[in-house]
């Protein structure tokens, strides 16, 4: 594996792609990079944030990278093409902190907090979008306070969030700090 020197910007978070292959890194300058694992060539700079880029990941088939920032969420082609663009929620520093995730199938994508439409931005609230079509699944509510995590079951048939609330309502478990949903898809 080779050492790989960022010159421009101060990684803010990164991603190795499911092959082990590509690693993408977030930087504070609104840049996105894909670098080769083994020789440490920067291969791609995607630009299509105007702020800090805070958190990125690959999809379950390496074909899409989704990057978060303080200005909002870009799902990315390989070739540095936007396929979506979903809103930030806030210019808060958290809002590039949001869950993110993409089902096993790489057919939907799940994000905390971006307004779908002219609705009212929560960071309490999980979007599911259709990769293909860009379009609302559900919006799942039920956190009393922000999302810190999110991921689908193997089976693509249940989302599990976290956050830090203390009461959940509905069928699911309760902890004494973090709370925690279990979602039916």
């Amino acid at each position: 594996l080779s050492k790989i020197e960022i010159t421009e910007g101060t990684v803010e978070g990164t991603a190795l792609s499911p092959d082990g292959q590509t690693i993408a890194v977030a930087s504070n300058d609104a840049m996105v990079r894909l670098f080769d694992v083994n020789s440490g060539q920067m291969k791609l700079t995607f630009r299509g944030h105007e702020k800090p880029v805070y958190r990125v990941i690959f999809s379950h088939d390496g074909q899409t990278v989704a990057s978060c920032g303080t200005d909002r969420t870009l799902l990315w082609d390989l070739t540095g093409s936007i396929r979506h663009t979903l809103p930030a929620t806030t210019s808060n520093w958290k809002a590039g902190l949001r869950p993110m995730c993409f089902s096993r199938d790489n057919k939907r994508f799940a994000v905390s907090g971006f307004p779908y439409s002219n609705k009212t931005p929560n960071l309490n609230v999980l979007n599911v979008i259709d990769l293909e079509t860009g379009e609302q699944l559900a919006e799942l509510r039920g956190h009393s306070r922000g999302i810190n995590a999110a991921e689908f079951s193997k089976d693509g048939t249940r989302i599990a969030t976290g956050a830090d609330d203390n009461l959940i309502e509905g069928n699911t478990m309760t902890c004494t700090r973090y709370g925690v949903e279990i979602w039916g898809m």
